[in-house]
């Protein structure tokens, strides 16, 4: 994808960022829950923003149809007038954490956030969520509500058994080296607000593995779709989201019985190219779609 790559509604630039712009990444920004009423979100790991970018595209049109005085965007992405300019903007739109251990990344994403229609929306934080949780546990007060998202979306690094790459900055990109997978439970379970939700995009091999870590921190599984590249292949990918349990203390190792997760499969091509479900899911972003 070069030095960038253009979407609808903003632009990444990636030169500066160690792992590129890829279909994990649009997966899951496009399939991951957006709801209203969420105030905070927080990507993990956003590498050149893109994610982060997607969220706020996806919140602040979540957002302006519960506020009919928010400013509207046209099919073609123009921005319209809302139908009365005297009215009060709905200015209280969602704000995003993007958080990112790579300083070379993290002043990318800060340069894609800057250039996007959203810069005063999005915080790029040149941080680990490690040192986010762990200031989060040790507050008190009104800095706790401040740190509890009510979605974490992460696509975390997921080479745990192959060698490292010479090059660090793509070792800490796509090994979790500096990231583990209990390491991201354990911050997603600090860091979520009740009934918060935490979505990832992960090898689908590893995909049971890591719900199982997640149940005994009470976070429970309330959706999974396994990405096919083709129809007959076997899943490469699985996208999971869940949902943080109220009344179930962190300490318990005993699994809570939560509801049957919702679960479906989604292949991305075909014969005849890019299949309509792919398209649906992603048209928002993709400019050709």
């Amino acid at each position: 994808m070069g030095s960038g790559f253009t979407f609808k509604r903003f632009d990444v630039r990636q030169e500066g960022a160690a792992m590129k712009v890829g279909t994990d990444g649009v997966l899951l920004g496009a399939w991951c829950s957006v709801e209203p009423a969420m105030r905070r979100l927080l990507d993990v790991g956003t590498g050149t923003g893109l994610i982060a970018l997607m969220l706020a595209q996806r919140t602040e049109a979540c957002r302006s149809a519960s506020c009919p005085e928010s400013r509207r965007f046209s099919p073609e992405g123009t921005e319209e007038e809302p139908e009365n300019s005297s009215a009060a903007v709905c200015s209280d739109f969602p704000r995003i954490d993007a958080v990112e251990i790579d300083p070379q990344a993290a002043e990318q994403a800060k340069r894609n956030v800057a250039a996007s229609p959203w810069p005063e929306r999005i915080t790029v934080l040149c941080d680990s969520v490690q040192h986010l949780a762990s200031a989060a546990l040790s507050s008190s007060g009104s800095d706790a509500v401040t740190l509890a998202y009510d979605l974490i979306v992460s696509n975390p690094p997921y080479f745990t058994e192959t060698l490292l790459c010479p090059d660090a900055s793509r070792t800490t990109a796509r090994h979790t080296t500096q990231l583990t997978y209990e390491e991201l439970l354990d911050a997603a379970e600090r860091l979520l607000a009740p009934a918060g939700r935490l979505a990832v995009v992960l090898p689908a091999d590893r995909a049971d593995r890591f719900i199982a870590m997640a149940r005994v921190r009470c976070l429970h599984l309330a959706r999974r779709t396994d990405v096919r590249s083709k129809p007959d292949a076997v899943p490469k990918r699985a996208l999971l989201e869940f949902r943080n349990m109220d009344g179930c203390p962190s300490w318990t190792t005993t699994p809570v019985m939560a509801r049957t997760p919702e679960r479906s499969s989604l292949v991305i091509s075909d014969a005849d190219g890019y299949t309509q479900e792919y398209r649906v899911l992603t048209r928002d972003f993709y400019l050709n779609f």
